[in-house]
């Protein structure tokens, strides 16, 4: 590299010194620990040499002193690149911070990635240098045109390295990041020190588009958030520069094949993004960007079950292991399915097998005062005598009509009488269960005068599979008791006065339990004089087939030959591009019926409904409209009642019977072919947006103002059937209207009941925001609103003929 052996003492008896004080000079050791004296590895010989190629050429300068003749020299770097990388191999090395790295899926660059560094695309690079992401990298390429400037159809990019040995972190689950003042942050017991009190940001979405900001420590600390972090010290003080956020997302999936995986709202085509073979519906996937593919990733989160062990705000401790962030209510003591994705828990299923076994319901109770015993119902129906005990602390005397824990000890069994004071004790016991003392029993209009069949205990609906206890007599030794079914009490009839041939209007008390969105009784205990006659048997029902020749148009008509119409349909089994000769105007999502398709195609006899998701749904005559299903009970035997909410947050109801049509699609299918999925029920609640505004999720045709004809569910549980018709965004002169991914809103978006728009005045003045069909984060519509200048309000829509002005 320029160096003269005799000039620099590289012989002689101090040649090692000599040696090793100019290797250290110009770096040749960076890298390399090891004594001068002692023999090198290959990875250090190899480190050796690349710093000898990397480090700058030196000159000699002789000065030549008169006084003694002597000529000595002084040795100095060149230029810049003026090394033997450049010299020999023609390699030019840039630094620079590296913005950005994407894997090129087409063209001529097609399997090579293109690395952005210091603002110059370095294209044809074949390794992913993903995790070098925001650090200052050296970029050394083959440099044909020996300007210093890469050119890509010339230059070949040898390698792109960290310039720094230590410049980044490890991933930190965000979740697990404590802000400890406000420059440093603590996850993993290592606390960080950031580069000021606020510092770069740069989240990367599961798109894979990077958007730059900055952050805060206080805002790195997120205990609820499933993204990864990544801090980077870009100038090698100690100090944190830089924040990379990798958006870390989660899908329960609701839909999935061998061509595409339905996940929350989105459809990810496997052929187009990175997806777990092994997701299937039900599943969670984990949604991020995978920088070596250069697509969007759908992984597995694994299902875990375990015991909560301890709780405390916000965190939970299964089977005794680390705390983790948890907001879907698990309590202590209960078991649960649970879904952990980056330190939080995203969903959990209670398994816990309810303590139902230690209940029972009491009939009567010996008058005598030694050694008493009771006659007990279980829930399976069966009745034995048990004796009483009295000697144990908390022990109660039961008496007929009650309901009571039981526990077995020394003295016979304990009772626990349930009472309204004793709702700690009941949701202890039967967790997920309200207890209600003293039920009342109520026909449906309230008049309990005998005339009409019970309808409601305690203001809830009542199970068909539901256990009542129901107890004759008048709770002497003579009482007995009959286990019966929900069905078999909704025969009975109901009064408030002693008829023997009715039951009371005043039971002894009641457990009911919300399941699908509907709150029902499914243990409780009534009196009625003679419950030996209450025994009864119902017939089960057999669902005939459903309706033949009833289609949904899943794509837009055209107009071909003669005139005549041409659309595509899905019967529930399967596509059909049909013609119609009476030029049916229809569009995607409409329903047709029909009598035939002839070997020709052509539909015979159309009857069209046309798809109405401005109006609110009522059930009325051939009404076709969007709607949320909020909640439902029944079954497929007998008939469902599903409860809905339309857009305007007004319920109804709408029940199915054995002619009813099921059918679930994908809205946001990309072709009509894709749109029609199965022609079974798929009852999946609507997602609630905010208190009380729900997202579409389903579509209801009623040929008649009884049961539903069709009932339609969205996989993707986001009806797309809402248009910004009114939103003129550039005409707004600064008012700026953008949706959750930051995009803006015109004319020509299309938006979906729930989603969330971010509304910004920029117009240098304080103005009044005029809206129609969006509501305020709790769930209030909003109509006129004062917005400050510079300032933003978040808005949900919740109806379609979406407008938003300013004034």
């Amino acid at each position: 590299i320029g160096y003269n052996s005799d000039v620099q003492g590289y012989t002689g008896a101090q040649w090692t010194i000599n040696v090793t004080r100019d290797a250290q000079k110009d770096g040749l050791y960076k890298g390399v620990a090891v004594p001068a004296n002692q023999g090198l590895t290959r990875d250090q010989a190899a480190q050796m040499i690349y710093n000898a190629v990397d480090t700058g050429i030196v000159t000699a300068s002789p000065h030549w002193d008169a006084s003694t003749g002597n000529t000595t020299y002084n040795y100095e770097k060149q230029a810049d690149n003026n090394d033997l990388l450049r010299n020999t191999f023609g390699v030019t090395t840039v630094e620079a911070q590296m913005t950005n790295t994407v894997y090129q899926t087409a063209g001529t660059n097609k399997d090579t990635y293109t690395a952005t560094v210091g603002g110059t695309p370095y294209t044809k690079v074949d390794t992913d240098y993903s995790d070098l992401l925001g650090q200052t990298v050296k970029v050394m390429f083959y440099d044909k045109n020996a300007n210093g400037a890469f050119n890509a159809g010339d230059d070949v990019v040898y390698g792109i390295y960290a310039k720094y040995d230590s410049a980044t972190t490890d991933l930190i689950v965000q979740s697990g990041v404590e802000a400890t003042g406000d420059k440093t942050v603590k996850a993993n017991d290592v606390t960080y020190t950031l580069d000021g009190t606020s510092i770069d940001s740069w989240t990367v979405a599961v798109d894979g588009d990077i958007t730059i900001g900055s952050t805060r420590a206080s805002s790195l600390e997120d205990a609820d958030s499933t993204n990864l972090i990544r801090l980077v010290d870009d100038d090698n003080d100690g100090d944190y520069d830089l924040a990379i956020i990798y958006t870390v997302n989660f899908a329960k999936v609701s839909y999935a094949d061998s061509s595409r995986v339905i996940a929350g709202a989105n459809t990810y085509k496997t052929d187009a993004n990175v997806v777990a073979d092994t997701l299937a519906k039900d599943d969670f996937a984990a949604v991020t960007w995978n920088f070596t593919e250069g697509k969007t990733e759908l992984s597995e989160i694994a299902k875990q079950t375990g015991k909560v062990t301890a709780t405390k705000t916000d965190y939970v401790k299964v089977d005794n292991g680390d705390w983790i962030y948890d907001a879907t209510g698990m309590t202590v003591d209960q078991t649960y399915d649970y879904y952990v994705l980056n330190g939080v828990v995203v969903d959990s299923t209670q398994t816990t097998a309810v303590a139902l076994e230690s209940l029972v319901f009491v009939s009567d109770v010996d008058s005598g005062t030694v050694n008493k015993n009771a006659r007990v119902y279980y829930l399976d129906g069966t009745t034995k005598v048990v004796p009483v005990d009295e000697i144990s602390t908390g022990a109660d005397k039961p008496n007929a009509g009650d309901l009571c824990t039981v526990t077995e000890t020394d003295y016979g069994v304990k009772f626990n009488v349930l009472t309204s004071g004793d709702d700690e004790t009941a949701g202890a016991v039967f967790t997920d269960y309200t207890y209600t003392d003293a039920s009342s029993v109520d026909d449906a209009d309230g008049t309990n005068d005998g005339s009409k069949v019970i309808a409601e205990i305690a203001g809830n609906a009542i199970a068909d599979d539901a256990v009542i206890f129901v107890l004759a007599g008048d709770g002497s030794e003579e009482s007995t008791a009959k286990v019966i079914t929900g069905k078999q009490l909704k025969t009975l009839m109901v009064n408030d006065s002693a008829d023997e041939a009715t039951i009371s209007g005043t039971g002894f008390g009641s457990f009911s339990k919300t399941v699908n969105g509907v709150t029902k009784v499914t243990i409780a205990a009534v009196s009625w004089q003679d419950a030996d006659t209450v025994a009864n048997t119902w017939d089960n029902w057999d669902i005939s087939e459903a309706t033949e020749h009833i289609a949904l148009v899943t794509s837009d008509a055209i107009t071909v030959s003669n005139g005549y119409t041409q659309y595509t349909i899905w019967n529930g089994s399967e596509n059909l591009t049909v013609v119609d000769k009476d030029s049916t105007a229809v569009s995607e999502f409409d329903l047709v019926e029909y009598s035939a398709i002839d070997a020709d195609g052509y539909i015979k006899d159309v009857a069209h409904y046309t798809h109405d998701e401005s109006s609110n749904y009522s059930a009325a005559a051939n009404e076709y409209t969007s709607a949320a299903l909020v909640g439902f009970d029944g079954n497929a035997k007998d008939g469902y009642t599903l409860y809905l909410d339309d857009a305007a947050g007004l319920a109804t109801s709408v029940t199915t019977d054995e002619d009813t049509v099921f059918w679930t699609i994908n809205s946001g299918a990309e072709t009509a072919e894709e749109i029609g999925l199965s022609n079974t029920a798929d009852l999946t609640l609507a997602d609630e947006v905010v208190d009380g505004i729900y997202a579409q999720n389903v579509m209801v045709y009623t040929a008649d103002s009884g049961a539903a004809t069709v009932v339609i569910f969205d996989t993707t549980n986001r009806l797309a059937d809402a248009a910004a018709t009114d939103v003129a965004v550039t005409d707004l002169n600064g008012l700026t209207v953008t949706d959750a991914d930051g995009n803006v809103v015109t004319t020509s978006t299309v938006l979906k009941i729930g989603d969330i728009l971010t509304i910004k005045n920029e117009t240098g003045a304080a103005d009044t925001v005029t809206c129609s069909n969006l509501a305020d984060e709790d769930g209030t519509a909003l109509t006129s609103v004062s917005l400050a200048d510079d300032a933003s309000m978040v808005a949900i829509v919740n109806g379609t003929g979406l407008s938003i002005t300013i004034s």
